[in-house]
């Protein structure tokens, strides 16, 4: 009779936590630990690395308060990948020049250092040709 009580006991320590981990969390709690840059909307992606091939990797996503463009670089060839304004289209960064390294090669940056309430490009080029490798709208 003593061990089943021991058992029983063991039971029922076990179903407690499992019962809690299953608990909401109000969303006013939660807000906090996302992006502080929430309204960040990405559009339009034209990819011609192949990346999309890549199972569980996106050409451009958000990370807290920062945005991060990817692209697939199997050859040596020199980029150029900078940010525009969508609407005048004057570049107003150069986030990356030269030969990115072999694999999937990636930039960030800190979303907070534009001013919010605009549209933007991001185009990632052949520094040789001008061709266009990756396109990217979003808004902030």
């Amino acid at each position: 009779m003593g061990c089943v009580m021991l058992l029983y006991a063991c039971t029922e320590q076990t179903d407690e936590p499992r019962n809690q981990a299953n608990l909401k969390v109000p969303v006013e709690e939660t807000k906090e630990l996302g992006a502080p840059n929430i309204n960040c909307r990405i559009g339009d992606v034209l990819d011609r690395t192949n990346l999309f091939e890549v199972e569980g990797v996106q050409p451009v996503l958000v990370e807290m308060n920062r945005l991060k463009f990817q692209w697939l670089n199997l050859e040596k060839v020199d980029t150029f990948g900078y940010l525009a304004d969508a609407d005048n289209g004057d570049t107003l960064k150069v986030l990356f020049e030269g030969a990115a390294r072999y694999g999937i090669a990636s930039i960030s940056f800190n979303l907070d250092a534009l001013p919010e309430g605009q549209r933007y490009h991001w185009t990632l080029s052949e520094k040789n040709t001008g061709d266009t490798i990756q396109f990217a709208e979003f808004s902030y």
